[in-house]
């Protein structure tokens, strides 16, 4: 058949397009190919031979002066008056065949929790003492049937040797293992090395350079914005440049943790909330910074992670974020009272020069607990601007007042902010007094199985608002907070008074709510004051339930007024406005965590005030 050529004109850019669309798309160039002017650039940075951080146990003079002999060497000698702990396939498999959580992380972690403890002790004693069960463990973990966690084997491929998979388990254990090869050094056996350092490549480096050239997919958790990014990107490539001879495989993989890397500072709102929650930033951030120092170390200075905004914003965030002295709110999947570590926050204070916030910092400590100052980073001076008694997270809408005087209320309380590890918990708070928190949010899990991040975690108490200081309206709880975005309505900050007002609305798919609005003031003087304001908008009658959680006890005192007791702390809650029908309360135990829901029912109908406040006064008596 012949075409026109009229109709040929016409009918050729078609035919182009259909052949375009059927034709496969060009693949993006592997990471090795697409970055390889500046793999090149690092490979002319780094030695000629690895190097991990911290003193190499031969330097002998070094290690005369290390403080915690006497601590380490106890460790190590308990370790030594006890045997190995046995791999044990039923373990593993506790979680595949029950969703057992426990069982198989807690073998796992048995085999090497001790190895740094007895590399610290051989690196004081230098005689021997400890290099068989240094060996011992080394070699069990190089022959170990699987060194991923059970919940991210659900397959059992890794458990088969199938499937080069590696996740956070992967790199601890690479971690562990080439902090003792680079500190030990030839004092190991020639035989224990070489099984050990295969054994590091195999399972932990050639999986993730797979990725990189192309050759199989990249681990999903190195686009991931979480705290597994740093930790996974933390133990593996920190563990390359500490024992791998290749500089090739040294620079493509430290090329990759500075592109990376960046994916973790993402768990950071452009003005510093942490979105995993307080419990998470020391795991994520201290990987994050231990993988900066040694890049810093091997490049000579030439790739700094910490040049980067974001880096110390992502720093900042446990001193903003604090109500008190090691006191914050345990939202999402936090542990209830969780503080970072001192050594972490003194790190800080001394990289990024926060000579404002607290006393002259200290080392981060890497496994070994003998390192060297890091290097503060570039221009990160504090300035001594202070953090003040107020934080405002304004892009996640979480405030956060301090005291003004030791004994005071402290709060926080949170529009947004919910992604990996958040709960349903819109518009919760948590009250803070004398060092700890006798009321608001109750904190996560002290463990996960295999329903925490699986389609029925929001089903569960501690996962969704049932167990959070939030209403639960017409018996309806909120809805999975991480696909809606509440909207912080007014904000205002005077001499006497902190105020937030925020629209709870989109978190209720409830028929015949109008609106909902939560207004929450914090006042100043006598101690602190908290009011809580919840105005409904309803067009038909509902049972509103407010409700109150604490892990201590608590007291009615009249048909208004409720008294929390937890340690020392005391606080008295009181009904302003209409007083509730009637005041119950709902036990929750959860993955290993206890504690009890406070509620008050009111009926309610049109434009409606439910008004409560909180002091920190006396009157609670012994609870319940």
């Amino acid at each position: 058949m012949t075409i026109p050529n009229r109709a040929a004109a016409r009918f050729v850019p078609a035919l182009a397009l259909i052949s375009a669309l059927a034709a496969p798309a060009l693949a993006a160039p592997p990471f090795s190919d697409s970055h390889a002017d500046r793999i090149a650039e690092i490979a002319a940075m780094l030695p000629e031979a690895p190097a991990g951080v911290g003193l190499p146990c031969a330097a002998r003079s070094a290690w005369q002066e290390v403080a915690g002999r006497k601590a380490v060497l106890g460790r190590a000698d308990r370790t030594l008056a006890q045997t190995l702990p046995e791999w044990r396939d039923a373990d593993y498999l506790a979680f595949s065949e029950r969703g057992d959580n426990v069982t198989g992380k807690r073998m796992m972690l048995a085999v090497h929790r001790d190895l740094t403890t007895l590399v610290d002790a051989e690196c004081f004693r230098w005689d021997g003492r400890y290099l068989p069960r240094i060996s011992e463990t080394l070699i069990r973990l190089a022959r170990q049937k699987s060194w991923v966690l059970p919940q991210n084997d659900r397959a059992l491929t890794a458990f088969r040797g199938e499937s080069p998979t590696v996740d956070l388990m992967t790199a601890a254990i690479a971690s562990r293992m080439a902090d003792a090869l680079y500190r030990l050094g030839d004092r190991l056996p020639a035989e224990v090395r070489r099984e050990a350092m295969a054994a590091i490549r195999q399972r932990a480096v050639r999986p993730v350079m797979a990725g990189l050239r192309g050759e199989g997919p990249l681990p999903w958790w190195m686009n991931s914005p979480s705290n597994l990014n740093a930790v996974c990107l933390g133990g593996i490539v920190g563990a390359a440049l500490s024992v791998l001879p290749d500089i090739e495989t040294r620079a493509l993989l430290a090329a990759a943790a500075e592109r990376y890397s960046d994916h973790y500072l993402r768990s950071f709102s452009a003005d510093g909330y942490g979105y995993e929650g307080i419990g998470y930033w020391q795991y994520g951030f201290v990987s994050y910074a231990r993988l900066r120092d040694q890049l810093l170390s091997s490049t000579q200075g030439g790739v700094d992670l910490f040049d980067n905004p974001q880096a110390r914003q992502a720093a900042l965030f446990p001193f903003r974020f604090a109500m008190g002295n090691r006191l914050y709110a345990a939202f999402g999947d936090s542990d209830f009272q969780y503080a970072p570590r001192v050594w972490a926050l003194d790190y800080v204070r001394h990289v990024f020069g926060l000579t404002a916030v607290g006393t002259e910092g200290r080392a981060l400590r890497g496994h070994s607990e003998a390192e060297g100052l890091a290097q503060p980073a570039s221009g990160a001076g504090f300035g001594g601007e202070g953090i003040g008694p107020v934080s405002y997270f304004e892009d996640v809408g979480v405030l956060v007042v301090r005291p003004e005087q030791p004994g005071g209320l402290a709060l926080t309380v949170k529009a947004g902010g919910n992604l990996r590890h958040s709960h349903n918990d819109v518009g919760s708070f948590a009250v803070g007094l004398d060092g700890t928190q006798p009321l608001g949010d109750p904190g996560g899990p002290a463990y996960y199985d295999r329903k925490s991040f699986g389609p029925q975690r929001y089903e569960r108490p501690v996962e969704s608002s049932f167990g959070h200081p939030v209403p639960v309206i017409d018996g309806q709880y909120q809805v999975d907070a991480t696909t809606i975005a509440p909207a912080v309505l007014a904000r205002s900050s005077d001499p006497d008074r902190e105020t937030i007002t925020i629209d709870m609305t989109p978190a209720y798919d409830v028929p015949g709510l109008e609106a909902f609005h939560r207004t929450v003031e914090y006042h100043r003087g006598d101690g602190g004051r908290i009011v809580i304001r919840d105005r409904f908008d309803l067009s038909r009658p509902m049972r509103i339930v407010e409700s109150f959680p604490t892990h201590g006890s608590w007291q009615q005192g009249s048909p208004r007024s409720v008294g929390f007791v937890l340690d020392e702390a005391r606080v008295a809650l009181t009904f302003d406005g209409v007083a509730p029908q009637n005041i119950v309360a709902d036990r929750v135990s959860q993955n290993g965590t206890r504690f009890e829901v406070l509620r008050a029912a009111f009926d309610l109908a049109g434009e409606s005030v439910v008004e409560m406040s909180i002091s920190p006064r006396a009157g609670a008596g012994q609870g319940n």
